[in-house]
């Protein structure tokens, strides 16, 4: 967790670890919330979802079943649904098909600016966070091989959240 006041440099020590990781034939998965637009949850891991599928053939197949059988209607679905059937199940497929894939190979994920989740004000904002913060307070069990990285404004439920976080190697 990278926390820092506005105009700090957060977002832009997260792009140049971006670029330096594609430099280094790693792939990279990186979102940016953004509060004068109001992106939500779901956007977040829809957006996950998409550049998983179209970087990883194994996990394109557990997505289209998914959408193809009604397990997830994306018009419909909440951002939970989203997070573990589109983005949490196909990077599990994603382990168990190869697990020759190491480490270095698998992508790290990069959510910018948390602290605008839900857009500028109102019971969006509170709730939306609240929601993402559960997704990302779960990954480490969830997806431990998978690292994330998150940036965000040192607010309160915010850097609760990440003192709260204990990370246990397997």
């Amino acid at each position: 967790w990278l926390s820092a006041d506005p105009g700090t440099g957060k977002s832009a020590i997260v792009a140049h670890f971006a670029d330096k990781l594609r430099e280094s034939h790693r792939r990279c998965i990186m979102y940016a919330f953004n509060r004068n637009v109001g992106t939500m949850p779901v956007d977040l891991w829809c957006s996950f979802a998409y550049e998983i599928v179209t970087r990883y053939a194994i996990c394109q197949d557990v997505v289209v079943a998914k959408l193809k059988d009604g397990t997830v209607n994306l018009n419909s679905a909440t951002p939970e649904q989203v997070f573990q059937e589109l983005v949490v199940d196909p990077l599990r497929r994603l382990i168990t098909s190869d697990p020759s894939t190491g480490n270095n190979n698998l992508p790290v994920f990069i959510i910018d600016a948390l602290d605008e989740c839900g857009g500028l004000s109102g019971p969006n904002v509170t709730n939306s966070r609240k929601e993402v913060m559960s997704q990302i307070a779960r990954w480490p069990k969830l997806l431990p091989e998978f690292k994330l990285i998150v940036t965000s404004r040192p607010e309160d439920d915010i850097t609760q959240l990440f003192s709260a976080i204990r990370y246990e190697p397997m």
